[in-house]
């Protein structure tokens, strides 16, 4: 029997298929290998705009700031940071699902304060979608900013014979070499540079400023000569005179009076409360609309008069007794003024008193018990005491006129005529306490002499039980 070899043979159909993909994976592989990137004719190079910017240094380190951006009108595809100094080799790879035509640049590049004064050459390298590059180099000579030798602080101007100057006196230092000072102050139309020079400069200058008070900012710029800059704000504050003492008294009077306060035996109109250093709170009664008052650092308007500002704005307070404009109170009514003598400022606010504060037994009413009340002989006592009404729509409020010739000596209290018993409670004037109402037995019934014994005279007295103050005011002579 013969031996029969059998070969396996692929059927002419898997055959085909086989051959047809081979002939494809052919096909594929040699157009891959033949496909080139078509540059578009006007294609340029990517554009670089970038800056070093030194920073302020840290521990064991000095920094630099490198910023801007980099562009491509086809798109971006890295962008190669290398510089030895700072020890950087670094890329940026820019995705690719979408062209980014243009890219920000924001690095913090350090490096040891050992290597500061080494001239550094930083080079960035931004490559297109087309293999097109452009290369900058940023050198770094210096790293030093200019400074300040000693800090800036803000400035108090104080204008004088209608005159605002200021006067700067600013020490300067870098260790390159100083170039130029510029100083900003839009608000006071202050807009100057100064070329400079030297590694230290006691930079001094004289600025007229406009009469305009108040607040504003000022900025110095710095530069040294190979243009790096510092630049520091501080404020202006622009006022008539110096801070007006805040640990002494103020005083309120009515602009009506025209600075005579010689009627006023005792106290003065409203109350005042120093409630800190330069703080004070004033309370007040406006007995009719657009009532105008000064706040007084004495009693006389020569010398401090503080009230509205013409140079400012409405808030705005000045002491100058030839300048001041009164503080208009709109509404009759009470008042609380807040003051502060140092930012020369202050802020009205109406209020209503509490009612609890009124006295409210009509059958029982206030009245005055003391001597020397011409009308009234047996004042002494309940039933001869001078009787006190509130002023009208005001239950907090009592202005009686009486006629007196010797002692001005009194207290408030309520009073039943028919029983003639004094109630409780009452208050006391006290002339030595400036007007202010002591209620209860604690004060005393300090009294003041009039003029003239041999004369009558009007006097008005005025209770407030809200303000808890007492005006004695001689109105003329009776006679």
């Amino acid at each position: 029997m013969n031996n029969v070899i059998k070969r396996n043979h692929i059927p002419a159909l898997a055959a085909g298929k086989w051959g047809i993909w081979l002939l494809i994976a052919c096909l594929f592989f040699a157009c891959k290998k033949e496909a080139k990137v078509s540059v578009p004719g006007d294609a340029t190079p990517p554009t670089l705009n970038l800056v070093a910017t030194p920073m302020e240094k840290t521990a064991g380190y000095y920094t630099v700031k490198l910023s801007g951006s980099v562009k491509d009108a086809y798109g971006l595809k890295t962008i190669h940071i290398q510089c030895d100094s700072f020890y950087v080799d670094q890329t940026i790879k820019i995705a690719q699902d979408s062209l980014i035509k243009e890219y920000t640049l924001d690095r913090v590049l350090k490096a040891p304060l050992s290597r500061q004064k080494d001239s550094s050459v930083i080079f960035i390298t931004a490559t297109n979608v087309y293999g097109g590059q452009a290369t900058t180099e940023i050198k770094l000579s210096d790293i030093e900013k200019p400074s300040f030798k000693t800090p800036l602080e803000d400035y108090i101007v104080e204008i004088e014979n209608d005159k605002a100057v200021l006067n700067l006196d600013i020490a300067l230092q870098d260790n390159s070499g100083l170039g130029a000072v510029v100083l900003k102050a839009p608000d006071l139309s202050v807009d100057d540079s100064v070329t400079i020079s030297g590694n230290e400069f006691d930079f001094k200058k004289t600025l007229a400023l406009p009469l305009k008070k108040g607040s504003f900012p000022l900025t110095v710029f710095v530069y040294d000569v190979s243009g790096l800059m510092t630049q520091k704000t501080v404020m202006i504050r622009v006022s008539r005179k110096v801070p007006y003492a805040g640990d002494l008294p103020l005083y309120v009077a009515p602009a009506a009076t025209g600075g005579d306060f010689s009627r006023y035996l005792s106290g003065m109109p409203g109350k005042v409360t120093r409630t800190g250093d330069y703080v004070y709170q004033v309370g007040y009664y406006a007995p009719e609309a657009g009532t105008e008052i000064f706040l007084l650092g004495q009693k006389s308007f020569n010398g401090y008069r503080f009230g509205q500002d013409p140079m400012g704005k409405p808030g705005d307070l000045t002491s100058s007794d030839q300048h001041s404009l009164p503080i208009t109170l709109p509404d009759k009514g009470y008042y609380v003024i807040d003051v502060d003598t140092k930012t020369e400022s202050y802020q009205v606010k109406k209020v209503t008193p509490d009612p609890s504060e009124a006295w409210a037994l009509p059958d029982n009413p206030l009245a005055m018990a003391g001597a020397f009340f011409d009308d009234y002989p047996g004042a002494s006592r309940p039933k001869g005491a001078v009787e006190c009404t509130p002023e009208p729509g005001n239950p907090f409020r009592y202005v009686t006129k009486v006629k007196m010739h010797q002692l001005v000596s009194f207290t408030l209290t309520p009073r039943d005529p028919v029983n003639d018993k004094w109630l409780s409670p009452f208050w006391r004037y006290d002339r030595t306490l400036d007007g202010q109402l002591i209620q209860g037995s604690s004060g005393k019934n300090l009294s003041y002499t009039l003029p003239d014994p041999d004369k009558r005279y009007w006097i008005i007295i005025t209770f407030d039980l809200h303000l808890q103050t007492c005006l004695v005011e001689n109105a003329g002579p009776a006679n």
